[in-house]
């Protein structure tokens, strides 16, 4: 009996496995959907000289501080300060500043140690009376969202080892490991100056994280963005990281490190499909993940929306490069078809209304490029190759 017990679980362990991760999901479910709840409360007669608040002590989690301003024409800052003795990133908070004709402003605080000792000062001119009336502390159970997040992400490595790892054996070889390591390396390298703790703004990053919050406020008071931010959903990656509760410099390099692994991962694919051999189609992927122009974008301009843009040529010029060959399959002509106006989409929808004439320009290298792949063919049918491309550049 219990050596066909033990056969069973043996034959069955995959499956009792997510069977296993599903129930440790479902046990975090319900602390998300407790939403949040005030733990604390200050008024204008808790903070002392007009400038420093009583101490409050905080459990751990996200927590949302809600500050309910008086009308006062000077502006200032928040600065949320810990006052016990605790660990590096114990609490983690920016300061915040109030602009003259607020009514409020919300913020959040995130706190590792299971309890810490808080206070709030206010930093700027002098002030006749405390230029706040209250500020209400909730605990908004966005850890448990936070933490669902990274057990899914997790859960999905391990379900796919496990279910698979023959597949993922036998396809791969040691020329294909090598490889997929030095993308994943040179991928990594064009991202060091960003493996830091801090955001570096440049000349457009402050620019992003604006619009990231700015999104972010709308969908949680309204439940949708799309139609006011329509322009901006390259950036609804970290809108959504910043909704489940991750905080804006964790959003923001998220965002960044998989825009970089799938221009690395578009790159090399289109490379292969034309016709080039693995370690020619490595060194030109590797050549244009770290060319110049794109790291500028990166570090100097920190434009995202450039940055987000350059991972979608390739997916225009793979069906140039096969547009006039008959032979090819249906179902290859849908994909390349398909490639086209999702390439064509990406840099039109993230570059229009930034840049004029960018429409005009990815017509113009559709054309240039086609004849230049195309040659002796657009010589010998001229007209099925116009057509072709008139089709292309109307999608």
């Amino acid at each position: 009996m219990i050596s066909k017990f033990m056969h069973f679980l043996k034959e069955r362990s995959k499956y009792l496995i997510v069977a296993a991760e599903v129930l440790v999901l479902l046990l975090l479910v319900p602390g998300v959907l407790k939403g949040k709840v005030m733990i604390n409360e200050l008024s204008a007669a808790d903070f002392s000289d007009y400038v420093s608040s009583s101490a409050i002590v905080v459990p751990r989690g996200i927590l949302e501080m809600e500050v309910v301003t008086k009308p006062i024409s000077e502006e200032y800052f928040i600065e949320t300060r810990r006052l016990d003795n605790g660990t590096f990133y114990g609490m983690k908070c920016n300061d915040i500043m109030v602009f003259s004709g607020m009514e409020s402003v919300s913020y959040e605080v995130y706190v590792t140690d299971r309890a810490a000792h808080i206070s709030f000062h206010i930093q700027g001119p002098g002030f006749d009376e405390c230029p706040i009336e209250r500020i209400r502390v909730y605990n908004t159970h966005r850890a448990n969202s936070v933490l669902i997040c990274l057990l899914i992400v997790f859960f999905a490595i391990i379900d796919l080892l496990l279910f698979k790892r023959k597949q993922i054996i036998e396809k791969s070889s040691h020329e294909k490991e090598i490889i997929s390591f030095i993308l994943a390396g040179c991928t990594f390298f064009s991202l060091l100056p960003e493996m830091n703790d801090y955001i570096s703004f440049g000349v457009h990053g402050a620019e992003s994280i604006v619009k990231i919050e700015s999104m972010l406020r709308t969908l949680r008071e309204n439940g949708a963005f799309l139609s006011t931010y329509y322009k901006d959903l390259y950036l609804i990656i970290p809108v959504l990281l910043r909704w489940i509760g991750f905080p804006i410099i964790v959003a923001y390099k998220a965002n960044i490190l998989l825009i970089s692994a799938a221009t690395t991962f578009i790159t090399y694919k289109f490379i292969k499909i034309c016709g080039a051999k693995s370690r020619l189609a490595t060194a030109l992927t590797i050549l244009y993940i770290l060319n110049p122009y794109r790291l500028y974008v990166l570090y100097t301009l920190c434009d995202m929306r450039d940055f987000t843009a350059m991972a979608f040529p390739p997916l225009i010029i793979l069906p140039l490069i096969h547009l006039n060959k008959e032979a090819i399959k249906s179902f290859l002509k849908a994909s390349l078809t398909f490639s086209c106006i999702w390439g064509v989409s990406g840099i039109a929808s993230i570059g229009f209304l930034k840049k004029k004439y960018i429409t005009e320009l990815a017509i113009v290298i559709v054309i240039i490029v086609s004849m230049y792949f195309l040659g002796e063919a657009a010589m010998e049918r001229p007209a099925v190759w116009l057509y072709n491309i008139e089709n292309y550049c109307r999608m």
